[in-house]
């Protein structure tokens, strides 16, 4: 005979908190918060998939710039502590440089190094930093779309579309392969400040120049972008708290405006900003590198893993049009259709209710910030102002030097209108419509947004998992590296000495071999090299072996076939030939003329 418990009032109490519990995690903000970082990582997971893993490293050898990236951490990790704290003297080492300029990522790989011994090696951190800022983008841009009085659900769905952005996902892996510059958190974080702290007060100060210095340590750009919001929330901080008159806010104001630009610019002396031995020129690119002004709408793209993939263009459903100036794959910044379905809709909404109707639904400080992402977006186009196939030079490009030089990929600067843009229209949307309305509508954007932006993402798929595939299995992308027969002469020399270097290209498995064997090399690809640097950087080893004064413990990568053929007809030196240059060294023991 089965026998029950008594219903006590003790369980009635247990199952009534069970439930309480239960409603508050479900109606808790941060419960979309936490989905959308999920979101986030179950895209990176997806696109970068064994990238992740920091201990697999050879797929590297088939990139470009990461491969700089993770080359500069690699020589870094390795390298006594100097000052600044980011220099490195083992890496391009007759040019003197930083972390910095290999775009490695300070605000990691300074803290990283301390813990080197006890890191694995080789270990490399760039599939786990765009996990990372997937995840961020997506939480940060949930949190913020809640503060902007849009319900949690809705807001949840507005992130899994700004995370799908390819704005975002074209500067990562697979694809240009500027993993930092992936980190638009730092936007949406500025964002937040100038919306909802429109007053000047020590603690937003403080918190401007936390997010500012975070800024700085991952990329220029994006420490330019967040900048210009600093300064924008600055001048209207001063004017709406009118300073002037209260002696608190007056040195609150000073402070901001005097302190914060010299803590920041130590912070960029310790980073290794300003440690650089070359010219730093950077050879012009403004009006080159832009953005065109419809390039919310176009999804087609010059870039290479567009143009030499199996891609049309970014959207599955419209292929996109060409523009006249061919770099402007750094200003692409296609909506999706998705986005491009949101601002129609706000559109819609901004027409029936009026624009100073319709800003009575968002943010006091949205306009602002509006007309801050608009200046940016007019210096993203350029002098060279680009309306679909038509091309209009304005030349203006001189006026704002040294900003034109400094910013010469200024098509990256068209990021902030776009967020703000859609954040307006789903804030819009919001307060417009009813609630379950809104919802269903933001999931149709949804399910556009990741449909039409599929091809995309499997493009990403498959070029990085065929990468990581070929080279698990072993097989390594240039014939130097697969000379075993070399290995005992990597380690027994004690640079790598490249010269004439007319293309840096040619080094990329030599800088790799560098690093494998705790080699130096005298020149490498950096962030502004120049060909002027790179001849002042090999002049003395040229005149060197002019002089017929060869080193014995360097292993000499010759990148044009007449130094190759002057040096390897010099007595005691031993050549191997790896298309396209020739690697010489010096016989330990000299060859007797009987052989």
């Amino acid at each position: 005979m089965l026998t029950t418990k008594p219903y006590s009032a003790e369980t009635h109490s247990a199952e009534t908190h069970s439930a309480m519990t239960y409603r508050a995690v479900v109606q808790s903000p941060w419960l979309p918060v936490l989905l959308s970082a999920a979101m986030g990582g179950w895209l990176a997971y997806y696109l970068y998939g064994g990238l992740i893993d920091p201990r697999n490293v050879t797929w590297l050898l088939y990139e470009n710039d990461p491969l700089q990236h993770y080359t500069g951490w690699h020589f870094f990790r390795r390298d006594e502590w100097q000052w600044p704290l980011g220099a490195m003297s083992n890496l391009a080492s007759e040019v003197g440089t930083s972390i910095v300029y290999t775009d490695s990522i300070p605000l990691i790989a300074l803290p990283l190094k301390l813990f080197h011994s006890w890191l694995p090696d080789p270990f490399q951190y760039l599939g786990l930093v765009m996990l990372a800022n997937l995840m961020l983008n997506a939480s940060v841009a949930c949190a913020l779309l809640q503060r902007c009085g849009v319900e949690r659900w809705p807001a949840f769905l507005g992130a899994v579309l700004f995370v799908s952005l390819p704005m975002a996902t074209m500067r990562g892996l697979g694809a240009h392969g500027h993993e930092a510059l992936s980190a638009h958190w730092l936007l949406l974080l500025g964002f937040w400040l100038v919306l909802f702290h429109p007053y000047l007060s020590w603690q937003v100060a403080f918190r401007w120049l936390g997010l500012l210095a975070v800024a700085v340590l991952v990329h220029f750009y994006l420490f330019f972008m967040v900048g210009v919001l600093w300064g924008g929330w600055w001048l209207r901080a001063v004017w709406t708290s009118r300073a002037w008159h209260t002696p608190v806010d007056l040195r609150c104001g000073v402070f901001s405006a005097l302190l914060t630009p010299l803590c920041i610019a130590l912070l960029m002396w310790a980073a290794g900003y300003f440690h650089y031995g070359g010219d730093g020129g950077a050879g012009g690119g403004y009006g080159v590198f832009s953005a065109e002004v419809l390039t919310f709408f176009n999804p087609y793209s010059q870039a290479w893993f567009i143009e030499g993939g199996n891609l049309v263009s970014l959207s599955y459903f419209f292929p996109g049009w060409k523009t006249p100036v061919a770099g402007q794959y750094e200003g692409q910044a296609y909506a999706g259709l998705g986005g491009v379905g949101l601002m129609i809709l706000g559109g819609v909404v901004i027409s029936r209710f009026g624009w100073r109707g319709s800003m009575q639904y968002c943010p006091a400080a949205l306009p602002w910030l509006l007309l801050l992402a608009l200046g940016m977006f007019v210096f993203a186009l350029s002098d060279r102002v680009v309306l679909g196939y038509r091309l209009y030079e304005l030349h203006f490009g001189q006026l704002l030097w040294p900003l034109s030089d400094i910013l010469r990929s200024s098509g990256r600067l068209a990021w902030p209108l776009l967020y703000v843009v859609l954040i307006a229209c789903v804030t819009l949307l919001a307060k417009a419509w009813p609630r379950k309305l809104h919802t269903w509508a933001m999931l149709v954007l949804v399910l556009l947004q990741w449909g039409d932006l599929r091809g995309w993402h499997q493009s990403v798929h498959d070029r990085l998992e065929a990468r990581v595939d070929e080279t698990s299995e072993g097989h390594l992308p240039y014939a130097v590296l697969q000379a075993e027969e070399l290995n005992e002469l990597w380690d027994a020399k004690e640079q790598i000495i490249a010269l004439p270097v007319d293309n840096l290209a040619d080094l990329r498995p030599y800088t790799w071999l560098a690093a494998q064997h705790d080699m130096t090399i005298n020149v490498a690809h950096l962030a502004r090299v120049t060909p002027n640097t790179i001849e002042q950087a090999t002049r003395t080893e040229r005149q060197r072996l002019e002089e017929g004064v060869v080193s014995e413990n360097a292993v000499y990568v010759l990148t044009s076939p007449s130094w190759a053929d002057k040096v390897c007809r010099m007595d005691d030196i031993q050549c191997q030939f790896f298309k396209p240059v020739t690697v010489a060294w010096k016989l330990a023991e000299p060859l007797n003329e009987s052989e």
